[in-house]
């Protein structure tokens, strides 16, 4: 056989060209394609507080200021009730309270004349005492007329209209303060073994197409035992103005290299 050449290639003879390569032969000890060194999650963006305003006291709700979707600075007044009956009876207790102060003032002068003995001082000066109480009170009914933020934030939603009149308890809006994004990522438990509060990470928002760096500030505090996952919590720290809470994305760790120092426990070979 002059021009062709016979290759054995599982266990039967083919004719090749003796100018064709010979085709590889697949070698058993190949090197396996490198293992990706990041680890992936899906995250959810939660604002860092949110809340569900309600009213403290009966009324008619006369104004909600900031609309949904607006912003807000902390002690801003978010609703605002017809507070004139609170304030009619915040007069009426003060007025009172004036009464039992001029009493009490009389009645010290009059014991001191020898007048009165030290009971009618006394009764006067818990009348006094009860009256100031009715002023603290009404003074409270009165402040709450208004309900003002606890911290800067956006209105989600209104729970209430203007000029709807609410009971005591009513939901009025609910609030987020999204000043400061966190990301949720549920991730597989066994990574307990590396994650911890501090460790860096990064996330690519599916919406704006962004990445930004988060560090983990806490870790859940149970594991779920059916799909054997934890909740772990991490904040931005870099400025996003174009993130808003509820987008997701994927959180991307790299694990920490594993340690190349000898265990100190471990036998080594003696020289013997």
């Amino acid at each position: 056989m002059t021009a062709a050449a016979l290759l054995l290639w599982g266990g039967a003879a083919v004719p090749v060209s003796a100018q064709e390569p010979a085709p590889p032969v697949p070698s058993s000890d190949a090197a396996l394609p490198a293992v990706d060194p990041e680890l992936a999650a899906r995250g959810l963006l939660v604002p860092a507080r949110e809340a569900v305003l309600s009213s403290d006291i009966a009324g008619r709700l006369t104004d909600m200021p900031v609309r949904p979707g607006e912003a807000f600075e902390e002690g801003a007044v978010l609703a605002a009730f017809d507070c004139r009956l609170y304030e009619a009876r915040l007069s009426e207790a003060e007025g009172r309270l004036a009464a039992a102060r001029s009493k009490l003032a009389s009645n010290r002068q009059l014991r001191q004349l020898g007048s009165i003995g030290d009971l009618e001082v006394a009764i006067a000066r818990g009348e006094t005492a009860e009256a100031q109480g009715a002023v603290n009170a009404a003074a409270v009914l009165v402040d709450r007329c208004r309900v003002t933020a606890p911290w800067s934030g956006h209105v989600v939603d209104w729970r209430a209209r203007p000029q709807e009149s609410v009971e005591a308890g009513a939901e009025l809006l609910e609030i987020i303060d999204d000043t400061a994004l966190e990301v949720e990522v549920i991730v597989p438990s066994p990574w307990l073994g590396w994650l911890a509060p501090g460790h860096d990470l990064t996330v690519l928002v599916d919406e704006t197409g962004t990445e930004h760096p988060a560090t983990i500030t806490r870790l859940g505090a149970r594991v779920d035992p059916v799909s054997q996952s934890v909740t772990v919590v991490a904040r931005l720290t870099d400025e996003a103005p174009r993130l808003v809470a509820g987008m997701s994305g994927t959180a991307r760790f790299v694990p920490p290299e594993p340690s190349s120092e000898p265990d100190a426990g471990a036998r080594t070979p003696s020289g013997d």
